[in-house]
């Protein structure tokens, strides 16, 4: 169990929702896990209750989590939001579980799968292949499940947008929100980097 800290005397409620911990569990593996290193997940699992944090660290997550969980309040009726989806894996036992963040039903064929990313405006200068990589995974998770996928897009919330700087930079973005480009894998290629990441 990772260990949390609070060095400054944060306020209970921030503090509280700064401890959600998701803890690794063998041979269970969530979508975000499944696209970070491999060294890197086996090592938590191994060293779970070394892991020390400070609450103040983890700003982004409770940033990351009011945002989802605010857009998910306001999804409407006819749309998944935030809904919890698993998969077991065949070959080789492991469960992989994911949470897409938003799909809208487009037409009976399939629908529109968004993620939200709370992020700064200078991600947005360099790729980004693990979003391409979860995005695509989340698809295939839903298309697992019998709920196929058309399109998916990625909608970037910029915590640091400056309103003074569009005059000055023609590259910077033009709105606080900005829609980032991810090509959508078909699902032979996303089911095959799904079974050479369980791999």
């Amino acid at each position: 169990m990772t260990v949390l800290t609070n060095r400054y005397g944060l306020p209970q409620a921030y503090v509280t929702a700064a401890s959600q911990v998701r803890e690794p569990k063998a041979a269970t593996i969530s979508i975000t896990e499944l696209i970070k290193p491999a060294q890197m997940r086996s090592l938590e699992l191994q060293h779970a209750d070394e892991i020390v944090q400070d609450v103040a660290d983890r700003i982004d997550l409770v940033f990351g989590l009011a945002v989802h969980d605010y857009l998910a309040k306001h999804a409407g009726p006819d749309v998944l939001a935030e809904n919890r989806m698993e998969w077991r894996d065949p070959e080789t036992g492991w469960l992989v579980t994911g949470q897409p963040d938003y799909v809208e039903w487009l037409t009976v064929d399939g629908g529109l799968l968004v993620d939200w990313k709370t992020t700064r405006v200078r991600a947005l200068a360099y790729d980004k292949p693990e979003w391409a990589a979860q995005t695509n995974l989340y698809a295939h998770l839903l298309r697992l499940n019998g709920l196929p996928v058309e399109r998916i897009e990625v909608w970037a919330l910029l915590r640091d947008f400056d309103r003074g700087k569009l005059g000055a930079d023609p590259e910077y973005p033009r709105a606080p929100l900005c829609k980032v480009p991810v090509e959508m894998w078909d699902a032979a290629t996303a089911h095959e980097y799904l079974r050479s990441r369980l791999r």
